[in-house]
């Protein structure tokens, strides 16, 4: 981890085709450098906090800088849901 921010490891995409003829690797993973912004949301993604807490937690944390946040970071979690990256679970209230 470089300066507070993180390194994930996500499993490279692979196609039918390409397997075919590419033989398997044992290690197929890329290094995704996230920036500060996303490495916070990463680090709150704890099992606890849902979206509006971790907008809030980033606007006290940044203040002026992560004031537009809240559609940035339900993408960005909606997108580490999409991959498989992290696993979203529905609060009833």
């Amino acid at each position: 981890m470089e300066k507070g921010k993180v390194v994930v490891l996500v499993p490279e995409p692979k196609s039918k085709f390409v397997e075919w003829f590419v033989p398997k690797k044992n290690d197929t993973n890329m290094r995704v450098k996230l920036d500060i912004l996303g490495s916070f949301v990463w680090d709150s993604c704890d099992g606890t906090m849902t979206v509006k807490d971790i907008v809030d937690k980033m606007k006290q944390e940044y203040g002026v800088f992560a004031e537009s946040v809240d559609v940035r970071v339900s993408r960005y979690i909606q997108q580490l849901h999409a991959q498989k990256i992290i696993d979203i679970s529905l609060k009833s209230k």
